[in-house]
């Protein structure tokens, strides 16, 4: 099976030490309530979003805690929860000795989604982050959302992972001045 053609779906903006990545997906023959539940239930999580370990934790209400396996990784609260619209949680809390993609500042994610009408939903999905690490942030994010989950939504099996972080990777780079 072929992995789909490479094309940016994310925007980076951002000077300084913290950039934001907007994605835009959109999914045919998708409800709201059925793209909902792709985004807050462990059990889909862990189809879509591959990280999401064993030990996932995901408390549905505002203040609630978001753990991806030992919170080595994920490990925040639920700001905003709007079912079927919106949905904010913080990326990493507590953690002081981060050594890796949020050591220096908190990330925030947010999910807004949107009836297109006709069956057809959108996912604009927005997070913060430090800009030494937007670019492979925003490369997971288009793998997870606008590729694995569309594919899960539909039923399909997942492609090959082979490579293709990297290839969206160099997608996201910045052009050389």
């Amino acid at each position: 099976m072929e992995q789909p053609a490479l094309k940016r779906l994310a925007t980076i903006a951002g000077h300084g030490p913290v950039s934001e990545m907007t994605l835009r997906c959109s999914y045919p023959n998708v409800s709201l309530a059925t793209l909902w539940r792709a985004i807050i239930e462990p059990e889909q999580l862990k189809v879509w979003w591959p990280d999401w370990e064993v030990g996932g934790l995901f408390e549905p209400h505002p203040g609630g805690r978001v753990v991806i396996g030992d919170g080595a990784w994920l490990n925040g609260r639920i700001t905003q929860w709007e079912p079927h619209s919106r949905l904010a949680y913080t990326w990493r809390e507590d953690q002081p000795d981060a050594t890796w993609f949020e050591a220096n500042s908190q990330s925030a994610v947010l999910f807004l989604l949107e009836d297109l009408g006709q069956n057809r939903s959108q996912l604009t999905l927005q997070q913060s982050m430090p800009t030494d690490s937007v670019v492979g942030g925003t490369a997971g994010w288009h793998y997870f959302a606008a590729e694995r989950l569309p594919r899960f939504l539909a039923h399909l099996p997942q492609l090959p992972e082979a490579g293709r972080f990297e290839a969206l990777v160099e997608l996201y780079e910045p052009e050389p001045e």
